[in-house]
């Protein structure tokens, strides 16, 4: 049987190599996919922890209702960031008097 989470996690992958490549000039792209590198690499250690001490002490769909409060912290967070020029080697810049208007509205 297929793993859906290993499936998605190799289907969203080169998103994440595209992401990085236009969002980062070529001096931060290492930088960058070196973090990427260690966020998934946190993930695979800590994720069946934290996954099996949910399943076995309270009940699997406690791992599912964290994914939901998960996305929508996401989505709260992700209306302060707007898309822009690159400036100072990332792709995306805060807010200031200078920027374009925001991609969210």
């Amino acid at each position: 049987m297929v793993g859906l989470e290993g499936l998605g996690a190799a289907l969203i992958l080169p998103a994440i190599v595209a992401l990085v490549a236009t969002s980062f000039d070529r001096q931060a792209r290492p930088r960058a996919y070196g973090l990427v590198a260690a966020a998934a690499a946190i993930a695979v250690a800590v994720g069946p922890i934290v996954g099996g001490l949910f399943t076995t002490y309270l009940s699997w769909r406690y791992v599912f209702a964290g994914e939901v409060l998960i996305v929508l912290a996401i989505l709260a967070l992700a209306r302060g960031i707007e898309v822009g020029r690159r400036s100072g080697g990332c792709g995306w810049i805060s807010s200031g008097p200078d920027s374009p208007p925001s991609a969210w509205g």
